[in-house]
């Protein structure tokens, strides 16, 4: 049994560790490399070609996708009511953290990140939005659903969506690829980090609190249930 346990441990801190670093780590590290380079006015020539080369491609993409986030904002906000409504409160405020601290997190950076046009004039455009609200909000709906049937069909909804409003927002000139793509790591990192965050706690209420009910009534292992 402790072997059991402590292999599940094993697996579960292994598990957190690769989602530090690839979920966290290094999406972060990606979204300051080219924060940075915005900021000294050092991004590379493959913006403007990435932009060139959308831009003149022969698809138009439907002005809908600008708003995509809205979208995905108001179906989290209806999962969020659904959840609450069937008193499950952690997944909500999951949710709700998701697509708002998304929402802060762009108004607190982008006047770090002031991106100088080819006229001298300052623009405060990286990290996008959009961009970064949109996979915010998909990436929390994915999560919540992940363990039910429709994980399937959500991941592949989710990600054609973000894919489609990141390329609709360079094409439309809103946006740099480097704005969407910094909006895209941030919202990867800030997801991934309240994932890590939420087990953590939970982890912390099982060990507090399950060995002092226990130790009240070490005999009566039954489910508080059937008690």
């Amino acid at each position: 049994m402790q072997f059991a346990a402590s292999t599940r441990r094993s697996h579960l801190t292994s598990k957190r560790s690769l989602v530090l670093g690839i979920g966290v780590v290094l999406p972060l590290a990606i979204f300051v490399a080219l924060g940075l380079e915005v900021r000294y006015e050092r991004v590379p020539g493959w913006d403007a070609s990435v932009a060139r080369f959308l831009q003149d491609l022969p698809v138009q993409f439907p002005d809908e996708l600008l708003h995509t986030e809205r979208r995905a904002s108001v179906l989290a906000a209806v999962l969020v009511i659904v959840l609450l409504v069937r008193k499950h409160v952690r997944p909500a405020l999951l949710c709700v953290a998701a697509a708002g601290g998304a929402l802060a997190l762009d108004m607190l950076l982008k006047p770090l990140f002031p991106r100088r046009l080819a006229t001298g004039e300052l623009e405060l455009s990286f990290p996008s939005g959009h961009a970064l609200v949109s996979l915010a909000a998909a990436t929390a709906i994915v999560l919540l659903l992940w363990r039910t049937r429709w994980r399937g069909i959500a991941t592949v909804v989710a990600a054609a969506a973000v894919l489609a409003t990141g390329l609709a927002l360079v094409d439309s000139g809103w946006h740099q690829p480097s704005d969407v793509i910094g909006g895209w790591c941030l919202g990867v990192s800030w997801v991934s980090a309240l994932w890590l965050l939420a087990p953590i706690r939970l982890d912390r209420l099982r060990r507090g609190v399950l060995p002092e009910i226990n130790q009240l009534n070490p005999s009566d292992n039954r489910p508080a249930s059937e008690r």
